[in-house]
């Protein structure tokens, strides 16, 4: 029922279909983060949260082998996003964690992976194409695989898609991602971030990005560090008003 809070107890639950959140309630954990969502053999998504009014909170979403999760409205907050990744290369073109509305926040991602060998349009790790994703710590995540396309000019691994995607007041380091930019910013906004200590592996004698953090003409980046990443091996920080973004 709308308005209602419903309080969910520490332990690990492995949901056979999407968990989808479509009333105005608040899903709590009663100990944050002790909440697992686990599993590593259902071909759905694993959450979805549908209302604006909605929120998510304190929980851990992990060993999912599809979409971890949809936010196409609503807020998700202090959660724990874990060694989620992919079974095939096809299942999450889209990006394995979507914000296409709504928020997360106060969140952490780590140990996640993507896998998109021989699409060119895989929207990598965290894709926002409306939102935010504020006060979140992205760290120590891969991509598992890649591809011969020219997807570096697509798509990044953190990838904003319009003039309504933001990431604000978040850390994005010691990621490693394969030929495409740790971020890729198409008419989005960077706000107060701290983008550090991430590297662009390549992937064969495939062409790679040529910067680690790519923006497009249209896109604002504002009171953001920038430093430390690199491009097989060497400093290659920033590409501003990137045609091919």
């Amino acid at each position: 029922v709308d308005g209602d809070e419903v309080v969910v107890s520490p332990g690990v639950y492995s949901e056979a279909t999407t968990i989808s959140i479509t009333k105005a309630i608040k899903v709590i954990s009663s100990v944050p983060r002790a909440t697992l969502i686990n599993r590593n053999s259902a071909n759905t998504t694993a959450v979805q949260v549908n209302n604006p009014e909605a929120i998510l909170d304190g929980v851990t979403i992990s060993n999912i082998n599809k979409v971890a999760l949809i936010v196409n409205a609503g807020c998700v907050t202090n959660c724990y996003f874990y060694k989620n990744v992919p079974g095939t290369n096809t299942d999450a073109l889209n990006g394995v964690f979507q914000v296409k509305g709504g928020s997360i926040v106060d969140s952490l991602f780590v140990g996640n992976s993507q896998k998109c060998q021989n699409f060119s349009y895989c929207k990598g790790l965290i894709n926002i194409t409306a939102g935010l994703v504020d006060r979140c710590v992205i760290t120590n995540n891969t991509y598992g695989s890649s591809d011969g396309y020219s997807e570096y000019n697509k798509r990044g691994y953190v990838n904003l898609t319009s003039s309504e995607a933001i990431i604000r007041n978040s850390l994005i380091a010691d990621n490693t991602a394969k030929r495409i930019p740790v971020l890729m910013s198409v008419g989005g906004s960077v706000e107060n971030c701290t983008i550090v200590n991430n590297s662009v592996v390549q992937n064969g004698s495939y062409a790679s990005t040529p910067a680690a953090v790519r923006a497009g003409a249209n896109s604002i980046f504002v009171n953001t560090i920038i430093s430390g990443n690199k491009v097989h091996g060497a400093v290659s920080e920033l590409a501003v008003a990137d045609t091919s973004a």
